[in-house]
């Protein structure tokens, strides 16, 4: 087993950054084989999506076994982690769910959409509390991208629910 690790680019003419060791971490996710240490771990990969502190009991609703998906749900938060890195503006409530949803898509070639089904968007409403100002604020994670339905039984698609995000 691996015990020490080099991180970065050993240089003194390169400089490492954040995103170097980031991406590090990202890539080692696909080597966790357990739901709990996985979700776990999640919390140090990604520095634009923050978790909530349900999401170990999330991985337990999957459809499709952990081990045979776990490498695309990696993909998948990388994609939405560089997405959000890259414009930063789209975080704002003037950049609507769909424009998200379909410019998200069109560059990471991710499935993606809104809730379709209004009824069903109250069950992805959640407080939290805002560190900046301490108030409580309303988020809806009905963004989701969908998983390949490749090898997959297709009435038993995952998904990823999430919201867009704010500055």
């Amino acid at each position: 087993a691996e015990e020490t690790f080099t991180v970065g680019i050993i240089d003194d003419s390169k400089i490492q950054d954040i995103f170097d060791y980031l991406r590090f971490k990202q890539n080692r996710l696909k080597n966790i084989t357990n739901k709990s240490s996985f979700a776990q771990e999640l919390q140090e990969c990604y520095y634009f999506i923050y978790f909530d502190v349900n999401v170990s009991s999330t991985l337990s609703t999957l459809n499709n076994a952990f081990s045979s998906i776990v490498n695309e749900i990696v993909f998948h938060l990388n994609q939405l982690d560089l997405f959000c890195k890259e414009c930063p503006q789209r975080l704002t409530e003037g950049f609507s769910n769909e424009n998200f949803s379909s410019e998200f898509k069109k560059k990471s070639c991710i499935d993606c959409s809104p809730q379709s089904d209004r009824k069903s968007v109250e069950k992805l409403r959640k407080n939290y509390t805002n560190e900046l100002t301490g108030e409580k604020e309303l988020v809806i994670c009905e963004l989701h991208t969908k998983f390949s339905k490749y090898n997959r039984d297709a009435t038993k698609q995952d998904r990823i629910y999430f919201h867009k995000g704010k500055i």
